[in-house]
């Protein structure tokens, strides 16, 4: 009964490491294309398990399972590499040298808006 686990769990392992180690070179869009084609996989290995063909519909769904670990690790990469705090700072240190170029010492404010 190993046998069964072994072909999502090692897949969807390798598929999140894959996702964790090449964050940087998979534009961000690819996320949701690396979801979807796992759905699609399942729905073609249904497919071929319906027409009798167990060993393809075995290999097409441990492929669904590599792009659905591929699109959790580079989702959870992204969201690794930008938290956010680091998404709310560069804002802050633009508004902040604005102010600091337009007004004298006293009157500088955190606040990005000035009336």
């Amino acid at each position: 009964m190993r046998v069964p686990a072994a072909v999502a769990a090692i897949p969807l392992l390798a598929g999140s490491a894959a996702g964790v180690l090449f964050v940087d070179y998979v534009p961000e869009r690819l996320i949701l294309a690396f979801a979807a084609s796992a759905l699609f996989a399942l729905m073609a290995g249904f497919g071929f398990f319906e027409d009798g063909l167990c060993l393809v519909s075995g290999a097409i769904v441990a492929a669904g399972f590599a792009a659905a670990g591929m699109s959790m690790g580079l989702s959870s990469a992204h969201a690794l590499h930008a938290p956010t705090l680091l998404q709310w700072l560069p804002c802050l240190s633009l508004s902040l040298a604005g102010e600091l170029n337009s007004g004298s010492p006293s009157e500088i404010r955190l606040s990005s808006s000035t009336s």
